[in-house]
Parts: structure tokens; C-alpha cells; sequence
């Protein structure tokens, strides 16, 4: 789809972004399943000849309840 619109892409992965990953439980089919429709609906909703960034980054956040708590950020940024 990219191709046939001419949508420039990029996908950034931030450096801390696999340490974070060891530390985060589940499955990772949804995982993928759910970065995947991220990026079907960005270049489905992008117009001709724009441009698409995925940006990964992850950071563990504690909480004063439990400090195992994880947060993730994944940001998809979209511009065209």
C-alpha cells in the first residue's frame, strides 16, 4: 500500500527500547497484532505522497503501590 501511494516511511526504535522489552509479559501474537493495525490504518488514512513515522520507545514507570507496575509508550506519528 505504501508503494502504490508513494508514502514515505520511517520507523525509528528508541535505544532503551529493548531493555524495557524483557521486562514486559504477554502475548505476543496481540502485540504484533496490534502494531500491525497501528501501521494498516496510518498508511490506510495517509494521503498520496506523505509520509509515515513509527516511533518505538518504551519506559517503566513505578508506582508508589507497586513498583512492578509497567508502562508502555508507543507512539505512531503520522504526517501527510
Amino acid at each position: 500500500m505504501a508503494k502504490s501511494k508513494e508514502i514515505s516511511t520511517e520507523v525509528v526504535v528508541q535505544p532503551n527500547l529493548n531493555d524495557f522489552m524483557r521486562n514486559v509479559y504477554g502475548d505476543e501474537n496481540r502485540y504484533e497484532q496490534i502494531l500491525l493495525n497501528f501501521i494498516s490504518n496510518a498508511l490506510k488514512f495517509t494521503s498520496d505522497k506523505g509520509k509515515v513515522t513509527i516511533n518505538l520507545s518504551g519506559s517503566i514507570l513505578t508506582d508508589k503501590k507497586d513498583p512492578k507496575v509497567l508502562k508502555t509508550r508507543k507512539l505512531l506519528q503520522k504526517s501527510g
